[in-house]
């Protein structure tokens, strides 16, 4: 038996028939909000991590009957009017995205944590972010990125970061996954190739799953 709700998602009221044990992540994902990830569906990982009435919540570990008529926060709300949020853009400037499963959930602790702490110390930044398991990146450009984003939003000048470059084999087979761009010296240019097969492994396939 279903039961309708009505839950404010980034700033919209909409409507939904859940079923009596279906959790808050499912229903997420149901509705097209990709950017909550299924992890450990236990509440240990943290990557399904969304804000519910602006607090980090594990949104495999509540009903989504539980959270009839809450605001909820997820990635897709952060940037406005095609603007990355500063914390969006900090993530991207200091190379803090790696295979990028964890990164929606650490973007919104961390959007958590400056909206309390407008300036943390590290320490304070690590202790929030210690709730979302990340295996790729050691938490270190994390850590630097939520420094830069506090700067930001506090109004502080921020140093300019110069954009990765990559060195790929000349006989590489490229893959562009997506197209994207940043800004270097004020022009728009594209990104180098995020993934490429080893020409010793031509037939190589890159399977991924968000």
């Amino acid at each position: 038996m279903s039961k309708e709700i009505t839950l404010t998602i980034n700033q919209v009221k909409q409507t939904f028939a859940v079923g009596k044990k279906e959790k808050l992540l499912d229903l997420l994902r149901r509705a097209g909000y990709a950017s909550v990830k299924h992890g450990c569906d236990a509440g240990d990982c943290g990557v399904c991590t969304v804000l519910l009435n602006g607090q980090p919540t594990r949104s495999c570990m509540i009903l989504a009957a539980e959270a009839a008529g809450q605001n909820i926060v997820t990635v897709e709300g952060l940037s406005k009017n095609g603007n990355l949020h500063p914390l969006q853009q900090a993530f991207v400037e200091t190379g803090a995205v790696q295979c990028g499963f964890c990164t929606p959930a650490q973007l919104l602790t961390a959007k958590a944590l400056l909206d309390q702490s407008p300036n943390p110390s590290e320490d304070e930044i690590r202790e929030a972010l210690s709730g979302v398991m990340c295996r790729c990146t050691g938490y270190v450009k994390t850590v630097e990125a939520v420094q830069r984003a506090a700067a930001a939003l506090r109004d502080e000048a921020v140093p300019p970061v110069e954009a990765l470059e990559q060195e790929l084999p000349a006989d590489a087979a490229e893959v562009t996954l997506p197209k994207a761009f940043y800004r270097r010296n004020g022009e728009r240019a594209p990104l180098p190739p995020l993934i490429y097969t080893p020409p010793e492994m031509p037939k190589t396939r890159v399977v991924g799953k968000a």
